[in-house]
């Protein structure tokens, strides 16, 4: 099994593991999850989607990475709370993008606050937030999806990363 970890990912999960991230989550992935313990949820695992190179200059190259970053929160675990309110759900939107019931502004500790807070990742890297750009969020629910037994709601947020890198010379 290989042991590579993305370093870009890496980046990004450290922004949400840190004192400042989302209460709650248990566990953090480099890459895809298939299949999750019941008892690692809320999760969050960020994966790239795809890699597309172009020119920057004419040395550097431009390096747009679209990343999903999955949430995975446990249905059940909201069942006991007002009826009014769809089971599962509060929880997750807290997660991703819990807003001030006033001002409606993000919470800094909730995955879209964070994303929107910190697009310079490093030198040279940064959340891509352009013209044309944004951040997407898609909710959903997964019954037995994740596992035998596991009621989930998850939520898919799409966003880009993007760098630009000296191109590789062939004398190298």
């Amino acid at each position: 099994m290989d042991k590579y970890r993305d370093p870009i990912i890496e980046k990004l999960l450290d922004l949400f593991r840190g004192d400042d991230g989302p209460k709650n989550i248990k566990k953090y992935f480099n890459g895809d999850v298939l299949i999750a313990p019941k008892s690692d949820l809320p999760l969050i695992r960020i994966a790239k989607d795809a890699t597309d190179i172009g020119p920057a200059s004419n040395m550097e190259d431009d390096h747009l990475l679209p990343m999903t970053l999955t949430v995975l929160y446990d249905y059940t675990k909201d069942l006991t709370r007002a009826s009014d309110v769809v089971a599962g759900s509060p929880g997750l939107y807290k997660i991703i993008e819990e807003r001030d019931a006033e001002t409606y502004q993000l919470a800094a500790n909730s995955v879209l606050g964070i994303l929107r807070a910190n697009q310079t990742l490093d030198d040279k890297l940064w959340i891509a937030v352009g013209p044309n750009e944004k951040i997407q969020v898609r909710y959903g629910l997964g019954v037995n999806r994740r596992g035998p037994g596991i009621y989930s709601v998850e939520a898919v947020v799409r966003f880009n990363v993007r760098t630009h890198l000296p191109r590789l010379s062939p004398l190298n």
